[in-house]
């Protein structure tokens, strides 16, 4: 093994409440009873549909896929607000989250023996602004805007690897979404860590299965060395 590649969040960095705070904050601004989780349920879902669409057609980066989101649901819901107004609420948590506790010591580990880098779902700015001020330090990092497609589109993973200048067979990939971070790279032929820290994967038969589960990183070294 010579490479391993890092998911951002919900792997690397906790994206905690925050975005389902963001939905109770923009719901309160209207009037009508909306269950606030199964409103973030479906902005997920639109977000999802809404990245593959860019994957598919023209690129556009993450925080205009917000923008869309948002203002696809509003139609939805017949909410009489200004959408692209309101978004603002959810891109203000962005590019303000935590690293989990065992991450930089993690990493810093894996750093004396491998090349680490990220390969995240995500705009520059966010990521950029979450790594220095959790001082998480790696040794390159790869976007869906830096790269122009969004996981599980092979390209993504296919572009880290060349630009890295490194064989399938001697990567790893290390994520908290079996679509993502375990099936996108698996795909392209990749080894693959599912971080699953709530105890929730099912492995059903004909899909992927991850090289090694684990629940957190703190056992990462053990789990890629072996």
């Amino acid at each position: 093994m010579k490479l391993i590649i890092f998911d951002a969040y919900g792997t690397l960095i906790s994206t905690g409440t925050g975005s389902l705070d963001a939905v109770k904050k923009i719901l309160a601004l209207q009037d009508k009873d909306i269950n606030p989780q199964e409103f973030y349920k479906e902005w997920k879902m639109q977000h999802r549909i809404n990245m593959n669409n860019a994957n598919a057609n023209l690129f556009i980066n993450e925080e205009a896929i917000f923008k869309c989101d948002l203002k696809q649901l509003y139609l939805k819901y017949d909410i009489c607000r200004d959408a692209g107004s309101d978004v603002n609420i959810m891109l203000d948590t962005l590019g303000k989250r935590k690293c989990f506790d065992e991450t930089l010591s993690s990493i810093e580990n894996l750093r004396k023996k491998y090349k680490v880098v990220i390969g995240s779902t995500t705009d520059n700015n966010p990521l950029y602004q979450d790594l220095e001020r959790n001082r998480l330090v790696v040794d390159e990092v790869y976007t869906s805007e830096m790269i122009c497609k969004y996981k599980p589109d092979s390209e993504f993973y296919h572009y880290i690897l060349r630009k890295e200048m490194c064989d399938k067979e001697d990567a790893v990939f290390v994520g908290d979404s079996y679509m993502d971070d375990i099936c996108g790279p698996g795909k392209v032929g990749m080894k693959t860590i599912l971080i699953d820290r709530k105890h929730n994967f099912r492995c059903e038969k004909n899909e992927f299965r991850p090289w090694k589960i684990t629940d957190s990183l703190e056992n990462i070294m053990e789990l890629v060395s072996e």
